[in-house]
């Protein structure tokens, strides 16, 4: 695979940021560097971004089944994703280039999720395509993309240190972590939680906290077990008892002031069933709006 010098260069101006701002006030060098990192990473992705045409594709043209690019430790339940699609559309463009050495193909290079969704609605999909952009240039987009929307799961941090390591193999730790523009102790957490399956299945579909999920992944292996069974059961009963409050209805009540002449109504709040009390206390209103006419 080919390799150009973007990468080196974006290296070397995050160093560049990092040593400007030596003198910034309340930062440690780590904080510091990851902030230089954003920076300099979000300013490749802008200038991509207006090189970039946004164009709508046919389902069938997208490379879903392209693991040398889209490798994922775990794939996350989408029926979520799927019900909030088939209600409101598709909401934001998926990040694609030309797929090489196959021609009207299309490389996804964020959005995976989201296109395998609409690839199974089998609608068209709508896009942004970057032509010409290089694997490195991609990887550096992906991830910009998911920083800027704050949309960086777990799985897709853990995605993004392979790949960077895959593509980049001598790379030390402290560069991957100011290419995400996370501290490097974060990653090691992550990267602790990855070999817990478990532990990233429940955090992954959100039954755990990320913090609960670093404290178990540190456990031994029985213990993280039933700890991780205790959490879940405990966050299951918590939703139950949440879905059991009831609703305390606003009952509804005409206020009535005969010296002045005035008459409140407070806003209702009723279940659609309750639309005959709605109309029997309207009713009730214009027949004392009539008596307080009539006296006047």
């Amino acid at each position: 695979m080919a390799k150009n010098n973007s990468m080196k260069d974006f290296l070397a101006a995050r160093k560049l940021k990092a040593d400007q701002n030596l003198t910034a006030r309340g930062q440690t060098e780590e904080v510091k560097a990851v902030v230089s990192s954003g920076i300099v990473r979000h300013e490749l992705a802008d200038a991509l971004n207006k090189k970039a045409k946004y164009d709508t594709i046919s389902y069938k043209d997208l490379l879903l089944a392209d693991e040398e690019n889209q490798k994922r430790v775990f794939k996350p339940n989408l029926e979520d994703l799927k019900s909030k699609i088939e209600k409101d559309g598709q909401q934001q463009a998926i990040f694609v280039r030309p797929a090489p050495g196959k021609p009207g193909k299309y490389q996804i290079i964020s959005g995976f999720s989201r296109a395998q969704v609409l690839a199974e609605l089998k609608r068209d999909i709508a896009v942004k395509i970057y032509d010409g952009a290089t694997d490195e240039e991609c990887l550096l987009l992906g991830i910009d993309e998911n920083v800027v929307r704050n949309d960086m799961k777990a799985v897709d941090i853990i995605n993004y240190i392979h790949a960077i390591e895959k593509q980049y193999p001598e790379i030390s730790m402290d560069d991957i972590a100011d290419i995400i523009g996370k501290r490097r102790s974060s990653l090691f957490s992550y990267l602790k939680i990855e070999k817990c399956s478990d532990v990233l299945k429940a955090l992954t579909t959100e039954k755990i906290t990320l913090r609960t999920a670093v404290e178990l992944s540190s456990m031994e292996e029985k213990e993280r077990e039933k700890s991780l069974a205790a959490e879940i059961a405990t966050k299951k009963e918590g939703d139950n008892d949440k879905d059991k409050k009831s609703v305390k209805k606003t009952p509804f009540k005409l206020f009535l002031d005969p010296k002045r002449k005035k008459f409140k109504l407070p806003s209702i709040t009723a279940p659609y069933s309750d639309k005959q009390k709605v109309i029997e206390i309207l009713q009730d209103v214009i027949s004392k709006l009539k008596e307080l006419s009539d006296k006047a």
